[in-house]
């Protein structure tokens, strides 16, 4: 799941943008370096902050990069059959 850390924001307005991992109810959150104002982070997606605002596609590549990659990795170990672990999960 993708969360902004609304309750951190920095001098900038902006918040960090991270990857909540839960597995087997143990949590983990991988951060993902880019941070976007909470105002305009809503459904895991950055919203843009002005009119033609190029950031935000970038940004929201990143995202959907760190999606892929979890649900990949969920997927592989879903189908082989094999009892995914928070530990396993952040070492692949």
């Amino acid at each position: 799941m993708i969360k902004i850390d609304s309750k951190r924001v920095k001098k900038d307005g902006t918040a960090a943008i991270f990857l909540q991992v839960i597995i087997e109810r143990k949590k983990a959150r991988i951060d993902l370096q880019i941070a976007w104002p909470p105002s305009k982070f809503a459904d895991s997606q950055c919203k843009p902050r002005w009119r033609n605002d190029v950031d935000v596609n970038e940004y929201n590549i990143v995202i959907g990069n760190a999606q892929t990659k979890a649900n990949n990795i969920r997927k592989a170990y879903l189908v082989r059959g094999i009892p995914l672990s928070l530990d396993t999960f952040l070492k692949e």
